[in-house]
């Protein structure tokens, strides 16, 4: 029942971004204390894993950015619960929030298994699920939905992998 609710979600989520892109509702969020909660969310299923979930900003910064904060919330937690699935017990997550020349850097990193190259070009595709999934849960619609999000608010969205050592979601948002 859980997953066929979280797959109806994204499967609505992914409806209401398609036709309605250019019109939507934007304000100002407040990136560090969204990423605050949506870790607080995450913090449970980090502990089952004896993983540690960490959040990194400068403390100094005030980072905001005019977007929509339900969507930017689900682009969150599509990237840091991909992260803790995909990172072993005992491994690292980390979520980095930073104000940059071009823009606001937002990223997770983990420790996990990584990605084989030749499955990046598809990691974004709707249902696409590489071999090393087989073990894990899911759909193959969360990176298809948190690309269609860093697109609708203009941003990029980069994957950097280590094959055995881990990979990077870095996207940036003007």
């Amino acid at each position: 029942v859980d997953r066929s609710t979280h797959v109806v979600e994204q499967l609505l989520t992914l409806a209401r971004l398609e036709p309605d892109k250019h019109l939507l509702e934007r304000t100002t969020v407040d990136l560090v204390k969204l990423a605050q909660e949506t870790i607080g969310l995450q913090v449970p299923l980090a502990l089952a894993h004896q993983q540690q979930l960490s959040l990194t900003y400068d403390e100094n910064t005030t980072i905001h950015c005019l977007g929509n904060k339900v969507l930017l919330g689900v682009l969150l937690r599509n990237l840091i619960d991909n992260a803790l699935r995909y990172t072993p017990e005992g491994g690292n997550v980390e979520v980095l929030v930073k104000q940059q020349d071009r823009g606001i850097l937002l990223a997770v990193y983990d420790t996990g298994c990584g990605v084989p190259e030749q499955d990046i070009p598809h990691l974004m595709q709707r249902f696409y699920r590489h071999e090393q999934s087989a073990d894990t849960q899911g759909t193959g619609l969360g990176l298809s939905l948190s690309y269609d999000i860093v697109k609708a608010h203009g941003g990029e969205l980069k994957v950097v992998t280590k094959e055995g050592e881990g990979t990077e979601f870095v996207i940036i948002l003007s």
